[in-house]
C-alpha cells in the first residue's frame, strides 16, 4: 500500500446501544473519506466508505453500504450472517463499462426466495482499460506477484470492443453443486447470455487471431441436475489471412450426474444446424442432424456418442466467383458407435453420397475457377460411399493395456462416370471412361499401413494394386 497516503484519510467508527442490555440492537456507523485534496501524482486515490446498520441476534442488518475505490463503486444493503458467513440482500458493483447486480442470498440453506444475478457489459474497451490500469497499480505495489507476466502481458495482447449481458436465477443452492439434497430437486434455475456484438482483436504484430461474435444468444433452463439449452448466433474467426464464418443453431436437453472425480451425465441434441465457410474458398457447408444426437459421459466409460446421422449440404457463398457444376444431393454421415475413454478413441460409421464435384469446387481457385479436375482435362459426376472403423490412441505413449493404432478406411464408387478431354478447341472429342469400379481401401495396424486400389473401366483401362 505504498501508493496510498494513509495519513490523508479520516476513519470514523461509532457503535450506540442501550447501556446494560446486551440483547438490544446496536446501531453501527462507519465512514472512510479523504481528509486532503485529490491524490498527488504517483499516489492512489484514497478509498471512500459510508456504512450504516444494526447488530442484533448475532447478525448485522446493513441498511446502507457505499464504497468507492479506483473507479469502482459498490452499493449494498441486506443482512450479513457471520457464522457461517452468508449474505441476504442486494448489491450493485459498477466498474467502467460494466455493472454487476445481485439480489438474493448466498447461503445454500435459505429457500425462501430465488436469487438473481446480472452482468451488464456496456463497453468492453472501457473495462479493459480499467483492468489494465488497476493491475498496473497492483504490480507497482507488489512486484513479487509477477502480475506483469501472468496477467498484464496477456491482457495487453488483445483488445476488446462491444457489449454483452448475462443474467442468472437460481434457488436455494446452485443446482450444479455436487451435493443433491431434498431442496435441490425443487429449485429451478436459468441462465441467459446475449451478445449483440463483441470483437476480440490481437495486438498489432502479435501474430494472434481475432474473434467476432454477433447476435449470440444462449438460454439455459433447468431444475436440479436436469437442463435444457437453446442457442443461436454467428461467429467469425480471423486466422492466417483467412476469415472463418460459422452460423449455429442448437437445441437440446440433458442431465448432470455427480461422480467421484467430477460431473458426468447425458446430453441430447434435438436440433443441430451449423453453417461453415471461409474467405479463401467459394464453397461452404451446412450440417444438420437427422434425429437426436446423444452424448454420454461417465468416469468409467468416458465419452460415448450414441448412433446417429448428419446431413452435409454444399453451400455456395453469395457474391463469390462462379463455381463449376455441383451435385445437388447432400452427403450423409452415419455412425454406429463412437467412444473416447482413457486416451483411446474408437468409432465405426459410413458416409453416403460424397460427390467428386464437391471436392473439385472446393479446391477451385481464382487462377483455376473450374477446379483441378478440369485443369487435368477431366469432368465427371462420380459419387462415392465410404466407411470407417478406427481404434486410435490419442496419447503418446498409448495408455497401459491399449493396443496400437488400428484403422480401416474404404471408399467405393456408387454412381457416375469420368469424361476425358484429350484435346482443346471446338473439335475436342469427349471420351467417357465407362467406369465399372473405383475403390480405395486403407488399413493401418500399429505402424504398418496397407493400401489397395481397384479400377475397372471400359475405355480407361483397368488396374489393381
Amino acid at each position: 500500500w505504498s501508493g496510498w497516503n494513509v495519513a490523508a484519510t479520516d476513519l470514523e467508527l461509532n457503535a450506540q446501544g442501550p447501556d446494560g442490555d446486551d440483547t438490544a440492537p446496536t446501531r453501527l456507523t462507519a465512514a472512510l473519506r479523504p481528509s486532503a485534496g485529490p491524490a498527488r501524482p504517483g499516489q492512489w486515490p484514497a478509498p471512500q466508505l459510508q456504512a450504516e446498520g444494526r447488530w442484533a441476534a448475532g447478525r448485522l442488518a446493513l441498511q446502507t453500504l457505499q464504497a468507492q475505490l479506483w473507479g469502482a463503486e459498490l452499493d449494498a444493503s441486506g443482512t450479513l450472517h457471520p457464522q457461517p458467513v452468508a449474505f441476504d440482500g442486494q448489491a450493485t458493483l459498477r466498474l467502467p463499462g460494466t455493472e454487476l447486480r445481485f439480489d438474493g442470498h448466498s447461503a445454500a440453506t435459505v429457500p425462501e426466495r430465488p436469487s438473481h444475478g446480472e452482468v451488464q457489459l456496456r463497453d468492453a474497451q472501457a473495462l479493459q482499460r480499467w483492468l489494465q490500469l488497476t493491475l498496473a497499480r497492483l504490480h507497482a505495489a507488489w512486484p513479487g506477484a509477477h502480475l506483469d507476466r501472468q496477467v498484464l502481458a496477456p491482457l495487453a495482447a488483445w483488445s476488446a470492443q462491444g457489449e454483452a449481458r448475462l443474467t442468472a436465477q437460481w434457488g436455494s443452492r446452485p443446482t450444479w453443486w455436487p451435493q443433491p439434497g431434498p431442496q435441490a430437486s425443487s429449485q429451478p434455475w436459468s441462465l441467459d447470455l446475449a451478445v449483440p456484438r463483441l470483437q476480440l482483436r490481437a495486438a498489432p504484430g502479435s501474430g494472434a487471431n481475432a474473434l467476432d461474435l454477433q447476435d449470440w444468444n444462449t438460454q439455459a433452463r433447468g431444475q436440479a441436475f436436469d437442463w435444457q439449452l437453446d442457442h443461436r448466433g454467428q461467429a467469425a474467426l480471423h486466422t492466417g489471412g483467412a476469415r472463418w464464418n460459422a452460423r449455429t443453431r442448437l437445441a437440446g436437453a440433458g442431465t448432470l450426474q455427480p461422480g467421484s472425480t467430477g460431473l458426468g451425465g447425458t446430453a441430447r441434441l434435438s436440433t443441430l444446424q451449423l453453417e461453415l465457410s471461409d474467405s479463401t474458398h467459394p464453397l461452404g457447408v451446412r450440417i444438420d442432424n437427422l434425429g437426436d444426437t446423444q452424448l454420454q459421459h461417465s468416469d468409467q466409460d468416458g465419452l460415448t456418442l450414441a448412433p446417429g446421422r448428419l446431413r452435409l449440404t454444399p453451400l455456395p457463398q453469395s457474391g463469390g466467383r462462379p463455381l463449376p457444376p455441383l451435385a445437388d444431393t447432400p452427403m450423409t454421415l452415419n455412425w454406429s458407435r463412437t467412444r473416447w475413454a482413457q486416451g483411446q478413441w474408437s468409432g465405426q460409421g459410413q458416409l453416403q453420397g460424397l460427390a467428386l464435384s464437391w471436392l473439385n469446387a472446393w479446391l477451385s481457385t481464382d487462377t483455376a475457377p473450374q477446379g483441378p479436375l478440369s485443369q487435368a482435362g477431366l469432368v465427371g459426376d462420380l459419387v462415392f460411399d465410404g466407411q470407417w472403423d478406427l481404434d486410435l490412441p490419442l496419447t503418446a505413449p498409448p495408455p497401459a493395456g491399449a493396443g496400437g493404432a488400428r484403422a480401416h478406411l474404404a471408399l467405393r464408387r456408387t454412381s457416375g462416370d469420368l469424361t476425358l478431354l484429350p484435346g482443346a478447341g471446338p473439335q475436342t472429342e469427349r471420351l467417357r471412361a465407362g467406369l465399372d469400379t473405383a475403390d480405395l481401401t486403407l488399413r493401418l495396424d500399429g505402424t504398418t499401413l496397407q493400401s489397395e486400389l481397384r479400377w475397372a473401366s471400359q475405355h480407361a483401362g483397368q488396374a489393381q494394386f
